[in-house]
């Protein structure tokens, strides 16, 4: 599977209640990223997870390497 022709989907690392989260390759940068999937239902829920995505964005480690929320259409 390929997201947005950016990201392979290597293997499913975990699925949950809210969500999977991928092993992914981003093929232009050639780099193995885990990308966070999420089901969201209502305004609340983007809320947590946008946030969740700024509070990731102020961590600096060699394991954290890219933070992005983003949206796509279609089924997951």
């Amino acid at each position: 599977m390929v997201i947005g022709e950016k990201y392979e989907v290597l293997e499913v690392l975990g699925k949950g209640g809210c969500g999977t989260v991928y092993k992914v390759l981003e093929k232009s940068l050639d780099r193995i990223l885990a990308m966070k999937e999420t089901k969201l239902v209502s305004g609340t829920e983007r809320e947590v997870y946008e946030k969740e995505t700024r509070i990731l964005k102020t961590c600096f480690h060699p394991a954290l390497q890219a933070h992005r929320a983003g949206e796509r259409s279609g089924p997951a």
